[in-house]
């Protein structure tokens, strides 16, 4: 099955931390995160792009650097997502795919599922092979 994302960003309203140990920022600070959106489907749904969207006033990639690989972020916001029901895992995806404003992750499919079922209208399938 071939799926197509619709651009669907999800309002989050949680400020993170960093702990400034990542190999691309020695920043410790908050981070209030926007939004959370999919970006990318496997044909399977067992794999995904998750962006989570931070407040650029927080948080200045050309200034401050990546907040990727930040291990504090990454546990908060697991710690902020379980509650709402969003199970499965992710990790910080490659450099290359950070954003300015967005925070890249891969996402497993037992993530996707929970985030689908939450988040109808998500991705709709446009081919089934």
């Amino acid at each position: 099955m071939i799926w197509q994302v619709n651009s669907h960003a999800i309002d989050a309203d949680a400020t993170l931390h960093t702990d400034g140990t990542g190999l691309w920022s020695a920043r410790a600070t908050t981070v209030r995160i926007t939004d959370l959106e999919v970006a990318y489907v496997s044909e399977q749904l067992d794999f995904g792009e998750l962006r989570v969207y931070f407040n650029v006033n927080d948080w200045d990639v050309y200034t401050h650097g990546l907040i990727y690989t930040d291990p504090l972020f990454l546990k908060e916001l697991r710690e902020y997502l379980l509650p709402l029901g969003y199970q499965g895992k992710m990790h910080y995806s490659e450099q290359g795919m950070q954003g300015q404003d967005y925070v890249s992750l891969d996402a497993d499919g037992r993530f996707l599922a929970t985030f689908l079922i939450k988040n109808p209208g998500t991705v709709s399938m446009i081919e089934d092979e």
